[in-house]
């Protein structure tokens, strides 16, 4: 099943470590993140990015997350994996889950 929903979600906590800064190419680091989410989707989050960032602007990330919470009336905790790619054009792209297995059960 394929549902498609909007998620908002607090960053509580940013640490990033750049692992290779090579002169004349996007920076590479990994990073941990912590969330909150509220909405369809009510709880937290301990996520891994490995993260690209260059000059002008543009960057991208995939993102490795285990999220404790309830989402659409399923109450548990569950693994999403996704990327994202940004552009210095200021486009504004989605984030799409790749995978989501939920363990537990209904809220």
């Amino acid at each position: 099943m394929n549902k498609q929903v909007t998620i908002p979600f607090q960053v509580t906590g940013w640490d990033a470590t750049p692992y290779d800064e090579t002169p004349g190419s996007p920076t590479l680091s990994r990073v941990d993140v912590k969330k909150i989410f509220d909405g369809e989707l009510k709880g937290e989050s301990a996520a891994r990015l490995l993260m690209r960032a260059s000059e002008d602007g543009s960057a991208g990330y995939t993102v490795m997350e285990r999220v404790e919470g309830c989402l659409c009336g399923r109450a548990g905790s569950f693994v999403m994996i996704s990327r994202r790619d940004a552009h210095a054009a200021g486009n504004q792209p989605r984030s799409r889950i790749h995978y989501a297995e939920f363990r537990h059960g209904r809220a």
